[in-house]
């Protein structure tokens, strides 16, 4: 920066700068920032690294509109420009800033200055090469959950650059190969991960709500001892920084600019934007999870659309006042943007219809993670609330099925763990949600003994099973795939460390599970009927059956009785595969299920089968009706059938009619042509080849 630059105080402002912000133009560069009514405040201008600000400019009151005061300031280079705002006698860091300086190592608890955090402006050069959003429908997504850091932090992932969005980069052949659309990133924004406060609410740091909407400052605010300070405030420390670390990021942060600390490279902007680049070329979209514990729908919607604009990210789930939400799911800016929140009233939101075929909106179906959990460990009373959940599938809102996340057990210890085991987070084993709906299979933790662990796999097949099985988009956790374990804790917010960084083990063990959950998103994608765009109605389905049904020991009759916990699920559809029947048994000894006969002389034929270790396609692909409805060891007595002893029935009633689950059992089955129907298509086949022959030979 030489000589002085050019002040030029606004009066008034245009109605696209009413949420404070920096920004870069052909006559300088504009600042705003919200200033409470009566309080002092000056613009801090730094070189690029600078430990003290070279120039201090007024932001006199009446300048900007309402309580943004706003200068333009010409003569700046903005990539070796840095700036802060003193309101108050405090040091602030612009909410809005771009890129934020002085937070480059994770973790770092040693003392800072009052100005060693800074504001500053992205590099807007970058060749996209033509990127474009792949809009991947929410009906044809798996999203999968990942930390930024924890991802690729452990030596086991076998990348160059750990625990960075250029690590998240080099792990896309192996998030390609899974089969998974979509990753959401918890947050990945700015955010100081060390609190401000001791105990546990000090994760939480309060004041972003005063910075935004410009409201007064917190009580105290002019006794430097006495102060609460808002996030972003910064002053002297006398002594080495104390408080939790905030390994999630949940809560205020800096909204428009990448975590630094999360890049291998010195450019933020450019490695965000290179990763989103790539996992786009591999036809995977980027979501992002933004907490907004206080901040109104106009800076809402500002920073996601700078993500959208700027870093070509496709999607938020937000984590808000359900208000907001919803005032922001109404932007027209965004509209073409996945949006995900805890309920969207579409009603409200589409006053006259959704207008359309894309669903940007979705709704987070909390109630599924319990009902599928208590289900999966055989609860009673359940099976009921469980169809409804695997059914649910909304018109105007799609809604994301989990059964883990983030907060909450893996799920290897969701079958391995009947209790919280937190004592590490220093709380006395207090914090985190007080029961996980888990069952241990007989032991608690690990253990060696044959018969939990291979109950614990059939339990973990299980569990993917009725996640991929649901109607509705699901969401896995990472690291559930190759059953990632966080010894029983369900709530590791402070561990930056082996507890919370996937361990990529390479035991057979891990493969089973990796291989089984590959073929499960594999065998929903070419089952259409699992993801269905539309709602399911239980109506005719174009043909003689209705699009969707229960069945229990009686064709076309479900029992829901308290103590029930089998279920038969059939879809109709249109091809390739029209009917579809998913059967569940959660009970512990083997359950009947009645099959439907299938029109057209169509039979059933086995795709999955939880019972049989291995992935489905291996194990079961290709299984006729009979050995569909055979009984295994485990099962009991034979199975009854309408089949005819003397072998001369019709195809008809060959189709057998009960279906013998083993218990804790899933089996998928798909209605195929039968035997005469394959031998006529061959011997149509066959004769168009003798035809094409005949017509050479002449």
């Amino acid at each position: 920066m030489t000589g002085k630059p050019d002040v030029t105080v606004l009066h008034g402002l245009r109605v696209g700068d009413c949420v404070a912000h920096a920004q870069a133009g052909p006559d300088g560069i504009t600042f705003s920032v919200c200033v409470p009514e009566g309080e002092t405040a000056t613009l801090l201008l730094y070189e690029k690294g600078g430990a003290e600000p070279v120039c201090e400019i007024g932001l006199p009151e009446g300048s900007g509109a309402g309580e943004i005061r706003a200068v333009r300031v010409s003569g700046l280079d903005p990539l070796t420009t840095e700036y802060n705002y003193r309101i108050g006698g405090r040091i602030v860091t612009d909410p809005a800033a771009q890129a934020v300086r002085g937070l480059t190592v994770y973790g770092d608890r040693s003392l800072r200055g009052e100005h060693q955090i800074r504001a500053g402006f992205a590099k807007e050069d970058f060749d996209w090469d033509g990127d474009k959003a792949p809009r991947i429908p929410f009906s044809e997504s798996v999203l999968y959950q990942l930390h930024v850091r924890g991802f690729t932090k452990a030596a086991g992932s076998k990348v160059k650059k750990r625990g960075t969005f250029a690590g998240l980069t080099e792990k896309i052949p192996y998030m390609k190969d899974l089969g998974i659309t979509g990753i959401v990133l918890l947050p990945a924004y700015e955010f100081d991960e060390i609190t401000a406060q001791e105990g546990r609410e000090g994760w939480r740091p309060q004041g972003l709500k005063e910075m935004v909407e410009g409201a007064a400052l917190p009580a105290g605010a002019r006794d430097p001892e006495k102060a609460v300070l808002p996030h972003g405030y910064r002053r002297a420390e006398k002594k080495t920084r104390e408080g939790r670390l905030n390994y999630w990021g949940f809560g205020p942060g800096w909204y428009f600019a990448p975590k630094r600390s999360y890049c291998a490279g010195d450019v933020p902007e450019d490695e965000f934007r290179s990763m989103v680049r790539a996992f786009h070329q591999a036809g995977i979209e980027v979501l992002m999870e933004f907490s907004f514990p206080a901040a109104d729908p106009a800076f809402m919607q500002a920073a996601l659309a700078w993500w959208v604009q700027f870093y070509h990210v496709d999607g938020f789930f937000l984590l808000a006042d359900q208000a907001d939400c919803n005032a922001v799911a109404r932007s027209p800016l965004l509209r073409g943007v996945k949006l995900v929140s805890d309920y969207f009233p579409t009603d409200r939101i589409y006053p006259g219809g959704r207008r359309g075929t894309y669903r940007h909106l979705a709704e987070c179906n909390h109630g599924y993670r319990q009902d599928v959990r208590c289900m999966l460990k055989g609860d009673a009373d359940r099976l009921e609330a469980f169809v409804g959940r695997t059914r649910y599938n909304p018109k105007d809102a799609a809604v994301i099925n989990t059964i883990t996340g983030h907060d909450g057990f893996t799920l290897m210890d969701l079958v391995s763990y009947n209790d919280k085991h937190n004592e590490d987070n220093g709380e006395q084993n207090h914090d985190g949600a007080p029961t996980e709906y888990s069952w241990n299979c007989g032991v608690e933790g690990p253990t060696r003994r044959r018969d939990v662990t291979t109950l614990r796999m059939r339990q973990i097949r299980n569990a993917l099973a009725m996640l991929l099985l649901s109607q509705g988009t699901p969401m896995l956790l990472a690291g559930d795939e190759f059953g990632n374990s966080q010894s029983g804790n369900n709530n590791p917010y402070c561990h930056d460390g082996p507890l919370t960084w996937l361990n990529w083990p390479s035991t057979r063990q891990a493969e089973q599970i990796r291989a089984f959950a590959k073929e499960m998103i594999a065998l929903r994608a070419r089952l259409p009927l699992l993801h269905r765009e539309a709602a399911l109605t239980g109506n005719n389905a174009g043909g003689f059956y209705p699009d969707f049904s229960c069945h229990g020991r009686e064709a076309w009759f479900a029992s829901f009785d308290e103590q029930d916990r089998h279920v038969g699920l059939m879809y109709c559809g249109g091809e390739p595969e029209s009917y579809l029947y998913c059967a569940y048994n959660f009970h512990w000894d083997a359950r009947t299920l009645a099959l439907p006969y299938l029109p057209d002389g169509r039979t059933w034929q086995c795709v999955l089968d939880t019972a049989q270790p291995g992935a489905p396609d291996r194990a079961q692909a290709g299984r006729t009706e009979a050995e569909a409805a055979a009984v295994t060891e485990e099962s009991g007595p034979d199975a009854a059938t309408d089949g005819k002893a003397d072998g001369k029935a019709d195809e008809k009633a060959a189709t057998p009619r009960e279906l013998v689950l083993p218990g804790r059992s899933i089996r998928v089955l798909v209605g195929v042509p039968g035997p005469a129907k394959q031998e006529a298509a061959g011997r149509k086949t066959a004769g168009h080849g003798r035809k094409r022959k005949s017509s050479r030979e002449k």
